[in-house]
């Protein structure tokens, strides 16, 4: 056996030593060397999975961060739909006025030519009277005069209305123009949008892997159930619970006189998202 306490004491003197002590110190030295390579193979091994996963991490945080800019844009084309569908509510509310403004105006026209029925029937009258009675010619040409400025006044009157029809007409055109235009542009913001939803779901799709993986590593959820919670209506946009019914202007169910009545739809208070 080495005497250890006396080499430390004088280690350049000459001691001797049992072979097989030798041999046994070597294998100590080869199971220490070998258990060092294995110990930085690990080690090695440790250090390349942690480059892994954070590789995947950053990976992550961009997709996160590019599905967040997606859902900005989103949101804004959702908002710019919405006021393009009241500006058509609004136009088509105007087209409804204007044809009811026409309505009157027929009607008006109507009794006009009544009106102009019943002069010339009053002016034949007054013809024929003027045959038995020439004694009242005075009083009959009188009554014709100013039936005749009756039936002028009346005649520019209808003139004025049919100016205003045609105007009304134009107006119309112009409504239907405008009208059109507001469709076309509805249905290519729909196209933009129809690709910016596809878009988003392939990003929901490895959102949703992502937060699959993110979900193993959450501990569990407590059962509320059994709080017995009002059941409410939830925005599909943000899951707000502030929500109102408002009219929807592009569905009328019916007329009250020229009055239309429209159908009812939910709108969220935090989001301002429309829904069905």
């Amino acid at each position: 056996m080495i005497e250890w306490n006396k080499v430390t004491e004088k280690p350049d003197k000459t001691y001797k030593v049992l072979g097989q002590n030798l041999l046994d110190q070597r294998n100590k030295i080869n199971d220490l060397e070998s258990n060092l390579q294995t110990t930085s193979s690990e080690l090695n091994a440790a250090r390349t999975r942690q480059d892994q996963a954070n590789s995947k991490i950053a990976t992550y945080e961009k997709a996160i961060g590019l599905l967040e800019e997606k859902a900005t844009k989103y949101d804004a084309l959702t908002k710019e739909f919405a006021t393009l569908q009241e500006q058509h509510a609004t136009v088509s509310q105007q087209f409804s006025q204007a044809q009811g403004q026409i309505a009157q105006l027929t009607q008006t026209i109507e009794d006009t030519t009544g009106k102009i029925t019943d002069l010339s029937n009053a002016n034949i009258d007054l013809t024929k009277k003027l045959e038995f009675s020439n004694a009242q010619a005075g009083e009959f040409n009188t009554k014709m005069i100013e039936a005749q400025k009756q039936v002028d006044e009346l005649s520019k009157q209808v003139t004025g209305l049919k100016q205003l029809n045609e105007q009304n007409t134009a107006q119309i055109q112009q409504f239907s123009s405008k009208t059109q235009e507001l469709e076309q542009s509805i249905g290519q913001k729909n196209q933009i949008l129809a690709e910016k939803e596809n878009a988003l779901q392939e990003k929901t799709l490895a959102a949703e892997e992502f937060e699959a993986k993110v979900k193993e590593l959450e501990p569990p959820i407590p059962d509320v159930s059994s709080y017995e919670l009002d059941a409410r209506i939830i925005c599909p946009m943000c899951n707000g619970v502030d929500i109102k019914d408002i009219e929807d202007k592009t569905k009328v169910l019916s007329y009250v006189g020229h009055m239309p009545m429209y159908a009812r739809k939910h709108q969220c208070k935090k989001c301002g998202y429309e829904w069905q």
